[in-house]
C-alpha cells in the first residue's frame, strides 16, 4: 500500500483578506487617514474626529445592507447634522436678535429626505404601497402655512416671511418623510436604535468638546473659551440650548426603554445613556434644561406606572443608581456652581422686560401679527418706559408667535403641537412594549418642549426637525401598532371562533 504524501497547505493571503467584512476595512482606512492628516498635514485635531465619524457612519450604513435601509440610516443620522447648503448668502444678523432664517438653503437631512420620498413614490407608481399623507397633523400644518402666509403678505417685511414659510415647508416635508418611511414593525426598530445612537454620538460630541475646550461646527469654525467651563452643543447648532434641545427627547425616551420591562434593548446600554446624557444636560449650565430633566423622567415614571410597564428597581439596581448620581454629582458641581450663584433677579428682570415689549407688540396687532421674522424690526416701536438697555427678541416662543403671526397663528400652532401631543399619548396605550416605551419618551419630550418654550423661543433647525421626524414616526407607528393592526396580526381565540362560525353556513350553502 503506498502512501500519497500531501503537499503542505498554502495559505491563500488573498482570498482570506478578501473575506474581512468590509466594515472593518472601512474603520481602518479612517483611522490610517486620520493619522496621516494629523501626522502629515498639521491639522487640528478636530478633522480626525470628522474622518473617524465618517468611517463609523460608513460601517453603519454598510451594515445596514439594503439601499433602502442605508438610506434611512442616513436621514436619521443628518437630523443631528446642522450642515446648510445656501441657495441665497445669508442677510447680515441684526443686532437685537433674529426670529426666522434669514436665507434660503437646502439642509443636508433634505438629501436622503428626497431620495426616500422618490422611493416612496416610485413604489406607489408600481402599486406596492401607497403614499399615506398624514392628514391627524397635516391638516394642522397646512393651518399654520396658511397663517403664516396671511401674516407675511400684511407685513412690512415680507422677505424674512418667506424665509420662515420656506422653512417650514422643509419640516412639513420631513414629516412626510418619515411617515412614508416607517413602514414596517422592522423599519420602526431601526429607527429607534439609530434614534439611540445619535443621543450616543451627540453625547460623545458634547463631551470632547468639554473636555477640549472649544466648540466646533461641521463646516470647520471653532470658538474656544478662555475661562470657566466651555458651553459645548454638539453638532446640531451653535449654543447649549440648542444641544439640550435636541437630547431631551431622545433622553426620555432612552429612560423610558430602561424603565420598562421587555423593551427589547439592553437596560445596561440604555441606563448609561441615561447618565452621559443626563451629565451633558446639566453642564450645558442651561437652567431651563435643569428643570426639564426632572420633568421630563417623571412623567416617564408615571407613564410607565400607570400603564403598568415599569419594571422592579432591586436592591442592586437601586444602589447602582445612587452611586452613579453621587459620581455625577461630584464630578459636575465644581462645573456648575457659578452658574448657581448667579444673579438670576436680574436675569428674570431681563426676560420681563423683554415681555413687556412683546405684550405691546401684540396689543397693537392681534389679529395676524406683524409676519414672521419681523419682531426685531418692529420692537423699538413698542418699548416700554423704563425698561432695561439690553433689547433682543423675546424669551418665550408663544409669545412670539402670537406677535408675529396673531391670535389666528398661535390657534393655528397650538392645533398641530396638541395633535403631535395627542398621536404620543395614543401610542402609550397600544400593545408592544418597545413602541410603548418610545412612545412614553416621546409624551415626556413634548412635555419638556412646551416648557422650555416658556423661557426660550426661535430653536434651531435640529431641534424643530427632529419634532417633526418623531410625529411622523408616531403616526406611522400608529397604524402599525394599533389596535387594528393588532387584530390583525395577533388574532384572538374569540376571532378565530367567530371566523369558523361565518364560514359554515357559507360552505353548506
Amino acid at each position: 500500500m503506498t502512501s500519497v504524501r500531501q503537499a503542505p497547505a498554502r495559505i491563500n493571503v488573498g482570498a482570506y483578506l478578501s473575506g474581512v467584512p468590509f466594515a472593518v476595512w472601512t474603520i481602518v482606512g479612517g483611522i490610517m487617514a486620520g493619522y496621516v492628516v494629523l501626522a502629515v498635514g498639521e491639522r487640528p485635531t478636530r478633522w480626525l474626529m470628522f474622518l473617524l465619524a465618517g468611517a463609523v457612519a460608513a460601517t453603519v450604513i454598510t451594515l445596514a445592507g439594503q439601499l433602502r435601509r442605508q438610506l434611512m440610516v442616513y436621514f436619521v443620522i443628518s437630523l443631528s447634522l446642522n450642515v446648510n447648503y445656501y441657495l441665497t448668502q445669508p442677510e447680515q444678523l441684526l443686532f437685537i436678535g433674529n426670529s426666522s432664517p434669514t436665507y434660503f438653503s437646502i439642509p443636508l437631512v433634505l438629501l436622503p429626505a428626497f431620495a426616500l420620498a422618490v422611493w416612496a413614490v416610485l413604489e406607489s407608481i408600481a402599486g406596492r404601497r401607497r403614499i399615506r399623507y398624514g392628514f391627524p397633523l397635516t391638516k394642522f400644518a397646512l393651518f399654520v402655512l396658511a397663517a403664516a402666509f396671511v401674516s407675511t403678505m400684511a407685513s412690512k417685511v415680507r422677505r424674512y416671511g418667506i424665509y420662515a414659510m420656506a422653512e417650514m415647508l422643509e419640516f412639513i416635508f420631513i414629516y412626510l418623510v418619515a411617515l412614508n418611511t416607517v413602514r414596517t414593525r422592522r423599519d420602526f426598530v431601526l429607527v429607534l436604535r439609530l434614534l439611540l445612537f445619535t443621543l450616543a454620538v451627540q453625547c460623545t460630541a458634547f463631551l470632547l468638546q468639554t473636555a477640549t475646550g472649544s466648540v466646533f461646527t461641521l463646516t470647520g469654525q471653532v470658538f474656544r473659551s478662555s475661562e470657566g467651563v466651555v458651553r459645548a452643543s454638539g453638532t446640531v447648532g451653535v449654543n447649549p440650548a440648542s444641544y439640550a434641545g435636541f437630547i431631551e427627547p431622545l433622553l426620555f425616551i432612552a429612560f423610558a426603554l430602561w424603565r420598562t420591562r421587555g423593551s427589547g434593548i439592553s437596560p445596561a446600554w440604555t441606563g448609561g445613556l441615561v447618565a452621559v446624557a443626563s451629565t451633558t444636560l446639566i453642564l450645558t449650565l442651561d437652567r431651563t434644561a435643569w428643570v426639564t430633566l426632572p420633568l421630563g423622567l417623571f412623567v416617564v415614571e408615571i407613564l410607565c406606572r400607570r400603564r403598568r410597564l415599569a419594571r422592579p428597581l432591586t436592591v442592586g439596581t437601586q444602589v447602582a443608581i445612587a452611586t452613579v448620581a453621587l459620581l455625577v454629582a461630584v464630578g459636575v458641581t465644581p462645573l456648575i456652581l457659578p452658574r448657581l450663584f448667579a444673579r438670576h433677579s436680574d436675569d428674570w428682570t431681563t426676560r420681563k422686560d423683554l415681555m413687556r415689549i412683546a405684550f405691546n407688540m401684540i396689543v397693537a396687532n392681534p389679529i395676524i401679527g406683524v409676519g414672521p421674522g419681523a419682531y426685531p424690526f418692529h420692537i423699538r416701536q413698542y418699548l416700554p418706559r423704563g425698561i432695561g438697555n439690553w433689547l433682543w427678541v423675546v424669551h418665550n416662543q408663544y409669545l412670539l408667535i402670537l406677535a408675529e403671526g396673531g391670535i389666528i397663528g398661535l390657534a393655528a400652532w397650538l392645533a398641530w403641537f396638541r395633535a403631535g401631543f395627542r398621536q404620543a399619548l395614543a401610542a402609550t396605550k397600544t400593545h408592544t412594549v418597545q413602541y410603548q416605551a418610545f412612545a412614553i419618551g416621546c409624551v415626556a419630550g413634548v412635555v419638556g418642549i412646551a416648557w422650555e418654550y416658556m423661557l426660550n423661543a426661535f430653536p434651531s433647525f435640529c431641534c424643530s426637525a427632529l419634532l417633526w421626524f418623531l410625529f411622523g414616526v408616531l403616526v406611522s407607528g400608529n397604524e402599525l401598532y394599533g389596535p387594528a393592526a393588532q387584530v390583525a396580526d395577533e388574532p384572538t381565540a374569540e376571532r378565530t371562533a367567530s371566523l369558523a362560525m361565518h364560514q359554515v353556513p357559507l360552505a353548506a350553502s
